[in-house]
Order: structure tokens, then sequence, then C-alpha cells
């Protein structure tokens, strides 16, 4: 079947090109390569854009029942339950204190651990210090190395962690600030209802001891239940805390409590 130029009307050679317009024609054959390409183009726009779409709808799927947020949740645990970690020289460590514990039952994880010698009600207390008191106290046991926090409010209950005034009337259920010694071994510094433990992170950290070590002025473990508002004094079982009895908990006497030491 023969073609003619839809231009001038003559008939196109063996190549498809008219022989007066030649140009004409090769730029019209062009131009139909090019719309292929567009088209081509086009299509892979199209299925990009779908896919985009599908990511988006799963990642909103998945928000919606709980999926992302579980797994969130899951990895601030686990980052949590490393203790300390990430710390800078200028920046106390992270640590979870071991001697703070909030459960629904909390009677019963108490009596777990020990004996529960008494138990005082957060508004019966008459040891609880302020703000003043707790940073006046620590700071003349030498630890200044790091900043004094709580994470508990004036009420007892739960706050985000935040830095206590030494001038301050503010009454809180624990305090907490760190220490570290010159050879480097980490402890917790804690002050529950006006008793102070220090906790030796670097020992306890399951590489030495199966059971934990802590250093108490009374021989037992003060601990408070922020759901309850409820301090217990606990008589640990060995198999649950060690306790090492000494008479005042100062940065000096941390420097002699090498590992030996604490376990003796």
């Amino acid at each position: 079947m023969e073609r003619f130029c839809s231009k001038c009307g003559s008939r196109l050679n063996g190549k498809g090109f008219c022989p007066k317009c030649r140009a004409e024609g090769a730029g019209a054959a062009q131009s139909g390569g090019k719309k292929g390409k567009k088209d081509k183009t086009l299509r892979i726009a199209v299925i990009a854009i779908a896919v985009l779409l599908l990511i988006f709808l799963a990642v909103f799927l998945l928000m919606h029942f709980g999926v992302i947020n579980s797994l969130c949740a899951k990895g601030t645990v686990e980052q949590q339950n490393s203790g300390w970690e990430d710390w800078a020289d200028d920046a106390p460590p992270k640590y979870v204190s071991e001697t703070v514990i909030e459960r629904p039952d909390a009677v019963t994880e108490m009596e777990a651990i020990g004996s529960v010698v008494s138990q005082t009600a957060f508004s019966d207390s008459r040891t609880m210090q302020t703000e003043a008191e707790a940073y006046r106290d620590l700071k003349e046991r030498g630890f200044t190395q790091y900043p004094i926090t709580t994470t508990y409010g004036a009420n007892g209950k739960s706050i985000e962690e935040k830095e206590i005034s030494e001038r301050s009337d503010e009454v809180h259920p624990v305090y907490m600030t760190a220490y570290i010694t010159g050879e480097g071994a980490v402890w917790s510094i804690v002050s529950v209802n006006g008793a102070i433990t220090a906790n030796p992170v670097s020992y306890n950290s399951g590489e030495y001891w199966e059971t934990a070590h802590i250093l108490s002025e009374t021989g037992t473990s003060v601990q408070y239940d922020g759901i309850s508002g409820t301090f217990y004094e606990i008589d640990p079982e060995p198999s649950e805390i060690r306790i090492k009895m000494v008479m005042r908990i100062t940065a000096p006497l941390l420097e002699t409590m090498t590992m030996e030491e604490v376990d003796r």
C-alpha cells in the first residue's frame, strides 16, 4: 500500500520520507519517537507514585494499629535496661536507678526482695529532705561531679527528670546523682526518704556478680513506690541484694571501695 506525504501529497520513498520535504518528514518521524519516550516516562512516573502511595498507606496502617509505637517502646525499654550509657565528660551518665520501683502490686514486689521492715506513706514522712537540704548534704559528702536530680514532684508523683536547686524548699521523695572514682568506677548515689545508698554500677553490671551489691548506712534498703506513694524499708535476702553497711557514704570512701572491698 502506497503512502503519501500529509504535507505536500508526494509519494513517500521506501524509507517513509517525502522526497520534496525530506526535512519535515524526518522531523515528523522524530516527533513520533519522542512521543514514545514520553509515554514510557509517564508510565514510570505513574508506577513510582503508586509505590509511594502504597508505602505511605502501609506506614499509616502500622501507626494506626500501634505496631510502630510498640516497636519504639520496646527499643526505649531495652535502652533504659542497659543502665549507664552514652555519656560525655560534661554530662552525667543516664541510669535507671534500681532503688525506685513502680509496680501495680508494690508490696508483693518488695516482699520478693526481702522482709519489709516498715512502710511509710509519702504524706506521713518526717525525714524527706527539701531540695536545699539534699543539695547541701550530697555536696558536703563530696558528690560534686554531676548535678543532683529528681524524677518525682513535690506531690510524690513521677515527673520528667529535673535538676534540683540549692535554694528550693520543695520536698521530693528521691534524689539522685553520680560519682566516678579516679579508677573509673561508676557509682549511683540515691537518697530515698533521707536514707542514702551507693550502687557500684560498674561492678553490678552482671559481669562480676550475679547478685546486686549496695552500700548502706542503715543496713537496709529504702525504696519508694510512686503509684501508692509509699516508702518501704527492706531487709533484703542476700540472694537478692547484698548490703555492705558503712558509717557514712562519701566520695573519699568510694575511692577506697574496690570490687574486692565491696564484696568483702
